[in-house]
């Protein structure tokens, strides 16, 4: 694997994260396992 492969791999596994991550704030409160009641993240 080349760095620019491997720079690039970083780089999309870092992008398709940081999406899963703010689709899970942004459904927090449909999302199961959430005893507190915690709404979703506000928009800004």
């Amino acid at each position: 694997m080349t760095w620019k492969r491997y720079a690039f791999s970083l780089l999309l596994t870092n992008a398709v994260l940081v999406g899963i991550s703010y689709l899970i704030l942004r459904l927090q409160n449909l999302l199961p396992l959430n005893p507190n009641g915690m709404g979703s993240m506000e928009p800004t």
